[in-house]
């Protein structure tokens, strides 16, 4: 026999029947749609729905992933871009994130410190390196003159070959 509060609860809150409930899950072989894990606590996965236009009923998520797509679309209202779809937001971060504005408008990719500025590991790389402009500028042609790889260390010799350039102009 089901459990009767289960049934009560899926219909009352999601209209869903326990069947309905059950196919989507077999449908995404009982793991969160997003990250394909199953529920780190043993329970069943959350029942995620729109919170914002038509309430429709979206998939099953473990507890952290539909934490942090209520987080996400929370953080789009508090933006003030309520106006905007989510999910035409969320196709503009990746396309930002994949292919950068930066790197297109420069025709080059340039690289800086991989983390916040202002913190100790920050002021801890910044210490390290001894930046110079050297480290900033591009070769003729127009190519970073860093290494790719910024975060490895350097011989003493590679990192004066680096500043040649910008003592020489």
């Amino acid at each position: 026999m089901e459990d009767k509060a289960r049934v009560r609860r899926l219909l009352l809150l999601y209209c869903l029947t326990v069947e309905d409930w059950d196919k989507i899950e077999a449908y995404q072989n009982g793991v969160c749609y997003i990250c394909g894990r199953k529920q780190k606590s043993g329970k069943r996965l959350a029942t995620d729905h729109e919170h914002k236009g038509l309430g429709r009923i979206r998939g099953l998520l473990c507890s952290a992933c539909n934490r942090l797509i209520g987080r996400i679309e929370l953080d789009i209202l508090r933006a003030g871009l309520a106006d905007y779809p989510v999910v035409q937001i969320l196709q503009k971060i990746i396309e930002y994130i994949t292919d950068p504005p930066a790197t297109r408008a420069l025709g080059r990719e340039v690289r800086t410190f991989p983390g916040k500025f202002g913190t100790k590991r920050h002021y801890e790389y910044l210490a390290k390196r001894k930046i110079t402009n050297a480290l900033c500028q591009t070769d003729s042609g127009g190519q970073d003159v860093r290494p790719v790889n910024n975060r490895r260390k350097r011989s003493r010799g590679e990192a004066q070959e680096l500043s040649t350039p910008a003592q020489s102009t």
